[in-house]
């Protein structure tokens, strides 16, 4: 069974959480685009692309 995390948004000055929400997954990357976040677990075999507001738009599994 996968672990769950939870991912948080701060700001930037003042470290005030802004968002969060959990993931069914040990997530070990994270990138942020102006359109999607994408999130890689701890071993690089999935991949996760969100949008901003926070759905799964795919889940991408990596063989390599």
């Amino acid at each position: 069974m996968p672990s769950r995390h939870l991912i948080q948004k701060r700001d930037k000055k003042t470290v005030e959480l802004e968002l969060q929400f959990a993931v069914e997954d040990h997530i070990g990357r994270i990138a942020v685009t102006p359109d999607w976040i994408i999130r890689g677990n701890w071993d690089g075999r999935e991949f996760y692309v969100w949008d901003h507001k926070r759905t799964l738009l795919r889940k991408v599994t990596s063989d390599t």
